[in-house]
C-alpha cells in the first residue's frame, strides 16, 4: 500500500494538488474573486499580527500584556485541540475535489490528505483562533522579540493543523471499521469526562501549564537565538513528520466505506402524526434534513463543545466570552447555512408543488437555521461559564445580547447568500462544503470580521455599569438584521429568483441523479479482434462485454436512469455490433442512428505514417505480426507524432480535423439530450477520450488537448461508460471510463 513514507508518492501528490487547485480556480465564476479573497485573507492576518503591537501597554510585561503572554501556552494547546476536533468532525478535513468530480482522474489519499491541509482555513473557528493567537502574541511579547515570536506562532499553527489531520485520519479509519462508530463515540465521551474531572479536581490548569507548549513560548520570546532555533526546529520536525505520516491513516480510511453516512442513507423512520399547520410541516421536514445529516451532527458537536472546553481551560472572564457566540454561529452557518437551499436537491421541486406560500417556506428554513445556531452557541456559553463564577448584570446582559445579535447577523447573511449565490453540492459527506473553496474562504472571512467586531462592541459594554446599554445597542443590531432578513425573504418570494435557486440545486445537482438534465452515455465498443485478419469485428469476449454492460444498464440506476430513446453509433462494424448486443441485453426500445463522425481515427494509417527505421515498410505494418507490447509501444509513438500537428500533411485526417468532427458530433448529441432524455452513443476510445479532454479543458486549440487526450486514451476500457450531463450551462463531464460492471477477467484495453 503506498503511503506518504514514499517520497515518490509525496512528490506525485504535491503535483496533483497543484493541478487540482488550478482546476478549481479555473471554475470560479468570477476569477478576480480569488485574488480579492486572498488579499483580504492576507491583510486580515497581517492586521492581527501587527495592530495589537501598536496598542498602549503592548509588550510591557504587565497588566493585560502579561496576561496575554501567560495564556499563550494554553492558547497554543487550544489551537491544537481545535485543529484535531475540526478535522475529526469533517471526516479527515475538507475535500480538494468532491467524490462525484474525482472520477476522471483518481485522486490518491495522499493528495486528499495534502488538500485537506490546504483547506484548513475554511474553518471559521480555525481562522479566528489563529488570528487571536497571533494578536495575543503581538500584544504580549516585547517589540524586540516580536518578529521571531510571530514566526514561531505561524510555524506552530501549521504544525498543529498537520497533527490534527493525522489524528483525524486515524479516527476516521477507526470509525469506518465494524464497531468503529461505537468506539469513537465512547472515546469521545471518555475524553470529555476526563476534562470535566480534571476541571472539578482543580488539576486542569496545572496540566495545561505543564504542556510542552510552554517550552516553545520561552524560546519564542528569547529573540533570534539558539533557544529560538531549538523551538523552531522542534516545530518544523513536528510539521514534516505529521505531513508525511498523515497519509498512512488516510490510505486506511480510503479503503473503507463511511458507515455512518451509509446508515443514514439506508435508515428508516417511523411515521409521525400529521402536523397541525403548513409551517409545522415544513419545520419537521427541514429539521429532519438538518439534524439527521452526518455533517451537521458532527459539526454541532464540535462547534458546541470544542470552543466551550477551550474557554473553560483558558479561564475566560464573562466579558471575554462575548467572542464565543459569533465564533460558533459563524461555524454553524458554514456547515450548510450559507447555501441552505442546497439541502433540497430534487426535493426542491416537490416543495415548490406544495400549496404553501414562499414566505412560509423561507420562514421555516430560516427558523431551523436559527435554532441550530442558537443551540450550538448556547451550549458553548454554558460550558465556558462553568469556571467563570457569577457574572454581573452588565456582563450577563452583554453576553446574552451578543448571543442573539450575532445569531441573527449570521442568519440574515446566510439566507441572503443562499438566494443570491446558490450552488449545487452534495452534503451527504461529512467532508463536503456547501460552496466552492474560494467562496467558502470569502464567507469565512466576512463572518469572522462581522461577528468579531460585534463581539468586541459588547465586550466593551460588559464593563459598563448599566446593563441597559447592552440592550439598547442590541436593539439596533437586531433591527438591522431583521430588515436584511426581510429583504432576503422578499428575494425568495420573487418567482424568477426562486426558480433560479431551485433549478441550480436541482438541474446541476452533484448527486448524479440528474432527473431533469439531459444525459449522454458514451459507450466504448467491446473488445475488437486484435491480431485477426479483420480487426473491425467484435471478439467473443467483446460481445460478452457488451451484453454484460447492457444487463448492468438495465438494472443499475447509476449507469442508466432512463432508457435512451436514441442510440447513436459510428459506422464501424465493431461499434454497430456493440449496439446490437447492448440494446438487446438492456431491452431498450430505441431508434439507432449511424453517424460516421463517431468513427474512430484511422490508427493503422497513423501508424503507417510513422517513420520507424526498424520496419521495412511502415505503411504495410500488420498488428497481427506484432505482440501487444510491441504494438502498444509503436502506437504511442505514432499517435504522439500525429497529435503534435507538425506533420499534418502526411495524414488523411489530422488530429485537428479529428477534434473538430468529434466536437461537432458532441454538439449535435447534446442538442438531442434535452431535459429528461438520455442519448446513448457507441463509439471508440479515441473519440470518447477526445470528448473528455474537451470537457476538462474548454480550449479550442487542439494542441492543448493532445496531452490529456493521450493520457485518457491509453486507459480506456472496452465496454466502459463515460457520462456527460447536459444542462443550461452546457455539457459537463460527470464520470469517465466506468467499468465496475465488468468482472476483472473481462477488463481489457484493446
Amino acid at each position: 500500500m503506498p503511503t506518504a513514507a514514499s517520497w515518490t508518492e509525496v512528490r506525485g501528490a504535491t503535483r496533483d494538488v497543484g493541478h487540482l487547485l488550478a482546476f478549481r480556480t479555473s471554475t470560479v465564476r468570477r476569477p478576480r474573486a480569488v485574488l480579492v479573497v486572498a488579499a483580504v485573507f492576507v491583510g486580515l492576518t497581517a492586521a492581527a499580527a501587527g495592530i495589537p503591537s501598536r496598542v498602549d501597554g503592548a509588550g510591557s510585561n504587565k497588566g493585560y500584556s502579561l496576561d496575554s503572554l501567560i495564556l499563550l501556552p494554553a492558547a497554543m494547546a487550544g489551537l491544537l485541540l481545535l485543529a484535531v476536533a475540526s478535522a475529526v468532525a469533517s471526516g479527515g478535513g475538507r475535500e480538494l475535489l468532491s467524490r462525484e468530480y474525482g472520477v476522471a482522474y483518481p485522486v490518491s489519499p495522499t493528495t486528499d490528505h495534502l488538500g485537506a491541509l490546504l483547506f484548513a482555513p475554511l474553518n471559521i473557528a480555525w481562522l479566528i483562533q489563529a488570528w487571536v493567537l497571533l494578536g495575543a502574541t503581538s500584544y504580549g511579547v516585547e517589540s524586540r522579540s516580536l518578529l521571531p515570536a510571530l514566526i514561531g506562532m505561524l510555524v506552530w499553527i501549521a504544525a498543529a493543523t498537520a497533527v490534527g489531520q493525522v489524528v483525524a485520519w486515524t479516527v476516521e479509519a477507526v470509525r469506518r471499521t465494524e464497531h468503529g462508530i461505537a468506539i469513537v463515540r465512547t472515546a469521545g465521551i471518555a475524553l470529555a469526562a476526563g476534562v470535566v474531572a480534571l476541571q472539578l479536581s482543580g488539576n486542569l490548569a496545572s496540566l495545561l501549564d505543564a504542556l510542552y507548549t510552554r517550552w516553545l513560548v520561552v524560546g519564542f520570546v528569547d529573540g533570534f537565538s539558539q533557544r529560538w532555533l531549538a523551538s523552531i526546529g522542534v516545530e518544523l520536525a513536528i510539521l514534516v513528520v505529521a505531513v508525511v505520516v498523515g497519509a498512512i491513516p488516510a490510505h486506511l480510511a480510503a479503503r473503507r466505506p463511511p458507515r455512518d453516512e451509509l446508515r443514514v442513507e439506508s435508515g428508516s423512520h417511523a411515521a409521525r402524526p400529521l402536523p397541525r399547520s403548513d409551517f409545522a410541516g415544513l419545520l419537521r421536514t427541514d429539521r429532519g434534513s438538518v439534524w439527521r445529516a452526518v455533517p451537521m451532527r458532527r459539526g454541532l458537536a464540535v462547534l458546541a463543545v470544542g470552543p466551550g472546553l477551550v474557554a473553560l481551560a483558558g479561564d475566560l472572564t464573562w466579558s471575554q466570552m462575548t467572542i464565543l457566540p459569533g465564533l460558533v454561529a459563524s461555524g454553524g452557518a458554514l456547515l450548510f447555512g450559507v447555501n441552505s437551499w442546497c439541502l433540497d436537491h430534487r426535493g426542491g421541486l416537490w416543495r415548490e408543488s406544495l400549496p404553501v406560500s414562499p414566505s412560509t417556506v423561507f420562514g421555516a428554513r430560516a427558523w431551523v437555521l436559527t435554532e441550530f445556531l442558537l443551540v450550538a452557541s448556547f451550549t458553548t456559553i454554558v460550558l465556558a461559564g462553568l469556571r467563570a463564577g457569577l457574572p454581573t448584570s452588565a456582563e450577563l446582559a452583554a453576553l446574552l445580547c451578543t448571543w442573539v445579535v450575532v445569531v441573527l447577523q449570521v442568519v440574515s447573511s446566510a439566507m441572503r447568500w443562499s438566494a443570491k449565490r446558490p450552488f449545487a453540492v452534495d452534503l451527504r459527506s461529512a467532508r463536503a462544503t456547501p460552496a466552492p473553496p474560494v467562496v467558502m474562504v470569502g464567507y469565512s472571512t466576512k463572518l469572522a470580521v462581522t461577528t468579531t467586531l460585534t463581539s468586541l462592541v459588547f465586550s466593551g459594554l460588559a464593563m459598563v455599569d448599566t446593563w441597559q446599554m447592552s440592550v439598547v445597542a442590541a436593539s439596533l443590531f437586531i433591527t438591522w438584521s431583521l430588515v436584511r432578513l426581510l429583504h432576503a425573504r422578499d428575494t425568495w418570494a420573487d418567482p424568477v429568483a426562486r426558480a433560479r435557486v431551485v433549478t441550480t440545486v436541482l438541474l446541476e445537482s452533484s448527486s448524479g441523479n440528474g432527473e431533469f438534465m439531459g444525459m449522454l452515455l458514451l459507450i466504448r465498443h467491446g473488445q475488437a479482434s486484435f491480431g485477426a485478419d479483420d480487426y473491425d469485428v467484435l471478439s467473443d469476449l467483446g460481445a460478452e462485454q457488451s451484453r454484460v454492460l447492457g444487463r448492468a444498464m438495465a438494472a443499475s440506476p447509476r449507469l442508466g436512469e432512463r432508457s435512451p430513446a436514441v442510440v447513436l453509433s459510428g459506422g464501424m462494424r465493431r461499434q454497430r455490433a456493440t449496439v446490437d448486443e447492448v440494446v438487446g441485453a438492456a431491452g431498450w426500445d430505441a431508434t439507432v442512428d449511424v453517424d460516421p463522425r463517431w468513427d474512430e481515427f484511422d490508427h493503422l494509417s497513423v501508424i503507417g505514417a510513422y517513420p520507424d527505421p526498424q520496419l521495412d515498410d511502415a505503411a504495410e505494418v500488420d498488428p497481427g505480426d506484432m505482440d501487444r507490447r510491441a504494438f502498444q509501444e509503436l502506437f504511442l509513438k505514432s499517435t504522439a507524432r500525429w497529435v503534435s500537428g507538425n506533420h499534418d500533411g502526411e495524414y488523411d485526417e489530422s488530429f485537428a480535423t479529428f477534434i473538430a468532427r468529434t466536437r461537432d458530433a458532441l454538439g449535435d448529441a447534446c442538442r438531442s439530450a434535452g431535459p429528461r432524455s438520455t442519448v446513448a452513443v457507441v463509439s471508440s476510445g479515441g473519440v470518447i477520450a477526445a470528448i473528455a479532454a474537451m470537457l476538462v479543458d474548454v480550449t479550442k486549440d487542439p494542441r492543448r488537448l493532445s496531452s490529456p487526450w493521450q493520457r485518457l486514451n491509453t486507459v480506456m476500457v472496452n465496454a466502459s461508460v463515460t457520462r456527460v450531463v447536459v444542462g443550461s450551462t452546457g455539457a459537463r463531464l460527470l464520470t469517465y471510463n466506468e467499468h465496475g460492471h465488468l468482472p476483472l477477467d473481462q477488463v481489457t484495453y484493446r
